[in-house]
């Protein structure tokens, strides 16, 4: 299994050693970075301040500190950073465009593809 993975891995970033590398690359960043990165900062903040909830956190952070820290980070843990959070990612998705390269317009396929 380990064998494979490191094979995956290579002819994933085989890709990258060739003049068509920062093109595959672009497509990551274009469509990976913003969007999965918000997606998973929301549910860490949600599933810590509402499912773990705060608290718990608050107990565990002072336990580890020696203090407890002040009320403002309950409400930027439960309310403020989600929301802050949301809009920007509905931003993003709202401002969306087909990946490009400069002047280069990826086709339909390479777009699926990545």
């Amino acid at each position: 299994e380990e064998e494979s993975s490191q094979t995956s891995l290579y002819c994933r970033e085989e890709t990258s050693l060739y003049q068509g590398g920062i093109y595959v690359l672009q497509i990551m960043d274009w469509y990976c970075a913003t969007f999965s990165l918000m997606l998973l900062s929301f549910t860490e903040c949600v599933v810590i301040a509402w499912v773990y909830g705060v608290n718990r956190f608050y107990a565990d952070i002072e336990l580890m500190i020696g203090f407890r820290p002040s009320n403002y980070w309950k409400i930027l843990w439960c309310f403020i950073t989600p929301v802050t959070i949301i809009f920007i990612w509905l931003f993003s998705v709202s401002q969306l465009a087909p990946v490009t390269y400069g002047t280069y317009e990826y086709p339909t396929w390479a777009i699926v593809f990545g």
